[in-house]
C-alpha cells in the first residue's frame, strides 16, 4: 500500500500542476457494449463524464475499477476511512450517471 500511496501523491501533484482531471475510458470496465456501434457512443459519453471529474475522484475510480483494489486497500492508500471510501465511490458513480444522462439529453 505504501507504493500506491507514493504513486497517488505523485500523480495528484502532477495533475494539480497540469490542472487535468482526465481518466481513460479503459478504467471503467462496467460499460457494456451495445449492438451496432452503440457501445462506442456509450464510451464517448463515459469518457466525457470522466474528464469532468476532479482528480481525487478520478483516482478513487481508477483504483477501484482499473486496479481492482478493495475498499480497505483504497482506504489505506488514500488515508480515508473505509466508510468514507464507500460513500465517495457511491457519490462518484451517481455523479457519472447523472452526467452521462445529461450528455445523452443534449445530443
Amino acid at each position: 500500500t505504501w507504493l500506491y500511496r507514493i504513486a497517488r501523491n505523485t500523480t495528484m501533484s502532477e495533475l494539480r500542476k497540469r490542472k487535468v482531471g482526465h481518466l481513460p475510458v479503459e478504467v471503467c470496465p462496467a460499460v457494456e457494449e451495445e449492438e451496432e456501434g452503440g457501445g462506442e457512443v456509450e464510451l464517448r459519453y463515459l469518457e466525457k463524464a470522466l474528464e469532468r471529474l476532479p482528480a481525487d475522484e478520478a483516482f478513487l475510480i481508477a483504483l477501484h475499477y482499473m486496479d481492482e483494489q478493495s475498499v480497505e486497500s483504497i482506504s489505506e492508500i488514500s488515508n480515508l476511512s473505509v466508510s468514507n471510501v464507500k460513500v465517495k465511490l457511491h457519490r462518484i458513480r451517481k455523479k457519472l450517471a447523472a452526467e452521462i444522462n445529461k450528455l445523452r439529453e443534449n445530443e
